[in-house]
This record gives structure tokens, C-alpha cells and sequence, in this order.
């Protein structure tokens, strides 16, 4: 029943009828072992018997460092436009210093 519950929720979220499709041996084949096998190779311990280990999470980035208009801050969030948006360099700088000042007149400085 774990082995059930675990494949209904992330990172499978499969259905019940997706889960009934299964048979025991390949639910235990495909996805237990090699789960165990995964948290192995990270070193992770494994969780109590018939439970999946959990899939590790990332660190996500909580913005740009540095002071609003800093050479450090300008920086990243040009080159995030440049990246993410697709945007030139001229044009990324260009919406950097919109949004500079945008934020500095919002904020009273």
C-alpha cells in the first residue's frame, strides 16, 4: 500500500487507474529499486521500509545581490534579461535603468 500511495504522489502523481495498470513486480522493478538505488548513489539514507526516498530539492536563488543600482545588481539583473528574456545587451541595460527608475521613485529617493 505505501509502494501505492508513493507512485499517486510527486514526482509520478499517477491515478489510480494508471496505478492498476501495474503489477506488483514492476512497480517494485521500476520504481522502488531504482529509487533506493538513486538515494544510494546520493547519499541519502533510504526511508522506512516500502516508502520511496524523496526527490532532493534545489536551492533557488532569492534575486540579485547587492543594493538596487549597484554595479553588482545591475550586472546580474542585465544579463538575467539578456538570458531569460532574449533581450540585446543595449536594451537589457536599457530596462534595467527603466526599472531603476521606476523602483527609486516608488521607494521616494
Amino acid at each position: 500500500m505505501k509502494a501505492y500511495g508513493a507512485l499517486a504522489q510527486e514526482p509520478w502523481c499517477y491515478t489510480p487507474e494508471q496505478i492498476g495498470r501495474l503489477t506488483d513486480l514492476q512497480i517494485l522493478k521500476l520504481y522502488v529499486e531504482p529509487a533506493v538505488e538513486r538515494s544510494k548513489e546520493m547519499g541519502a539514507a533510504p526511508g522506512p521500509a516500502g516508502e520511496l526516498p524523496r526527490r532532493p530539492t534545489r536551492a533557488r536563488s532569492t534575486g540579485p545581490e547587492g543594493e538596487p543600482g549597484s554595479a553588482t545588481h545591475r550586472a546580474q539583473c542585465v544579463r538575467a534579461y539578456i538570458d531569460v528574456q532574449g533581450l540585446s545587451p543595449e536594451r537589457a541595460a536599457a530596462q534595467y535603468d527603466r526599472q531603476l527608475a521606476q523602483w527609486r521613485a516608488e521607494q521616494g529617493t
